[in-house]
């Protein structure tokens, strides 16, 4: 949804009317009901902890919170998850594919002493002091 990734335009991935419009609502559940929830079906509960035997005398041990949410998909709503998310994993295969494609032949093009001089050069070294630092 959010990130430095290149984002996947729903529009482009070839879904039908009927489809873009499930996927709509599929993505407000979502949204609504697990990642964002906010509604009746969300319930948190603050839970102190005792000792059963002597909650006078050690009074309360910990403080905790539990979660729960309910919802619930129709057979046919799981139907058109398994669909949308078919033809989505196709369109990004297929872009993946073609972005592939695009680099070989840049790569093709290249003087081959270049590309293994600068193979020998780019080992994997993340700069572990800015954890919270986005790579380019």
């Amino acid at each position: 949804m959010s990130g430095v990734r290149k984002r996947i335009k729903i529009e482009d991935v070839g879904l039908d009317t009927n489809e873009l419009s499930k996927h709509k609502w599929l993505l407000e559940t979502r949204n609504k009901h697990i990642a964002h929830s906010v509604n009746e079906f969300e319930e948190n509960r603050v839970v102190g902890n005792y000792v059963l035997e002597t909650p006078e005398g050690k009074g309360i041990t910990g403080i905790s919170v539990q979660h729960g949410r309910v919802i619930g998909l129709s057979s046919q709503d799981a139907t058109s998850v398994i669909n949308i998310s078919t033809k989505i994993l196709e369109f990004v295969i297929k872009d993946v594919n073609k972005e592939k494609s695009r680099v070989l032949s840049i790569v093709r093009q290249s003087d081959i002493k270049d590309i293994l001089q600068q193979g020998k050069q780019s080992a994997f070294n993340p700069d572990m002091n800015k954890p919270d630092k986005r790579r380019k």
